[in-house]
């Protein structure tokens, strides 16, 4: 049996009575069982069968894991096998899992999963170890006297076991790949080997895309795999216009960065939510998808804090993402103290951009200046020449000019009016026109 499709309700599985079917996944089902050695229902997760050698590897990855201890962690109880059919016995979480929850949880309890689930992450990756199939079937939830309990499930399988079981899956005349694709980080997407290997990071992102699924309801490109999407084309845009709360859309945003490096880690996750649930300011992520996967990211001022000159930061306008480096209120950062514990370089490294030159600034700044003299001349010289009267400025542009013929004036007098006996001077050719009168008038005619 590959896939174990064969089972039902009643049948025993070695000392386990199958009560009910609860979900499956790429290479394992998982029933709700008793246990009829200690009376007491577990969840029963039995994978595809493996050859001893492979089982062996299992066993020992678990039993890695075995003593973790975390309320936000649904650890393996107990490892064994029957006829090459390994299995795992975990706690039973009457609530089931998240599956079939996308976009019917509202964004509040969505961010109190992501919180829990980070607090969950943390505790993980403080250890060295990396889920890789974060996911809404791996993400079970309990009622407890203090609320909802979301609790992160299906972790310590290696890489190289998980493909050893894929191939079981598939050799067993089941179609297609069973390969957690729609979760991925783009990464696991790169043609490099280096890329693919398991990081934190990668969980980050796939909480992120979970995240989204929930509240939406559907993926960011449907069936098409988000990190797949990314890896090819980082300048991408996702469309978040259907989370309706700030601090929420910021931190998936956050989450979906392409590029790893630039992803928060857990320990940034927990902060930015207490932070915006303890009333403080919430985070809000400023960024965008640009360039070879690298977020465009504007650096703010930082309150009760320095700036961190040159390092990537999230802005903030509610607490950060600061990469290390310089004195900050991030975490532990390469130089720098913060109140973001577990926030250091080594776990979130950042490429550092040189900063870009402020010549245009400059440049702009004088063009400015110029235009400004430019400006108040004119207008100075402007006003001075209007100044002048318009017979001081005949504008001979504005006047046509037209020859007229001018009539003489002519001032008729009455006869009876005129000098009774009065002559017109004759003329003298010695009139001074310089002078203001004439030398002499001749009234008679006689005087010749």
């Amino acid at each position: 049996m590959s896939i174990h499709t064969n089972l039902k309700p009643g049948d025993m599985f070695g000392r386990y009575r199958l009560e009910s079917f609860l979900g499956a996944g790429g290479f394992a089902v998982v029933w709700k069982a008793y246990d009829t050695k200690t009376n007491i229902v577990v969840a029963l997760k039995i994978f595809s069968s493996l050859d001893t050698q492979s089982i062996n590897d299992l066993a020992a990855e678990y039993s890695a894991v075995h003593e973790l201890s975390h309320p936000s962690i649904v650890r393996a109880d107990y490892f064994d096998s029957i006829d090459n059919i390994p299995y795992l016995v975990m706690k039973f979480c009457s609530g089931g899992n998240l599956e079939h929850h996308e976009g019917r949880m509202s964004e509040e309890t969505v961010l109190r999963m992501i919180l829990q689930i980070s607090e969950a992450m943390q505790y993980l990756h403080d250890q060295g170890l990396v889920h890789q199939d974060i996911k809404p079937a791996n993400i079970l939830t309990e009622e407890t006297s203090k609320g909802t309990r979301f609790m992160l499930s299906d972790f310590g399988i290696s890489a190289k076991s998980r493909t050893r079981l894929s191939k079981s899956v598939m050799a067993g005349a089941q179609s297609g790949s069973y390969l957690t694709y729609a979760y991925a980080p783009p990464e696991k997407f790169s043609p490099k080997k280096e890329d693919r290997l398991p990081n934190r990071k990668g969980d980050i992102f796939s909480l992120g895309i979970t995240a989204y699924e929930l509240i939406c309801g559907y993926l960011p490109f449907d069936e098409l795999p988000t990190g797949q999407q990314l890896q090819a084309n980082p300048n991408i845009q996702l469309d978040y216009s259907s989370i309706r709360t700030p601090v929420l859309r910021n931190i998936i945003r956050a989450c979906l960065l392409p590029n790893v490096n630039e992803r928060p880690d857990a320990a940034m996750l927990i902060n930015w939510i207490k932070n915006a649930q303890s009333g403080q300011v919430p985070p809000v992520y400023n960024g965008g998808n640009s360039g070879s996967g690298n977020a465009t990211v504007n650096k703010v001022k930082i309150e009760n804090g320095a700036s961190n000159d040159g390092k990537k930061t999230v802005d903030l306008k509610s607490g950060a993402y600061n990469a290390g480096g310089g004195h900050g209120n991030y975490g532990h950062g390469g130089g720098g103290s913060s109140t973001y514990p577990h926030a250091s370089v080594s776990q979130m490294p950042v490429e550092n951009k040189p900063k870009k030159s402020k010549v245009w600034i400059w440049a702009v700044v004088i063009f400015l200046l110029i235009f400004v003299v430019a400006f108040v001349v004119g207008v100075i010289i402007q006003s001075n020449s209007s100044s002048y009267s318009p017979s001081d400025s005949y504008d001979y542009m504005d006047t046509a000019y037209v020859e007229e013929p001018v009539e003489a004036e002519v001032e008729y007098v009455p006869a009876e009016e005129a000098p009774a006996e009065e002559a017109a001077p004759a003329y003298d050719d010695s009139y001074d026109f310089y002078s203001s009168e004439p030398d002499y008038y001749v009234t008679d005619s006689a005087a010749y």
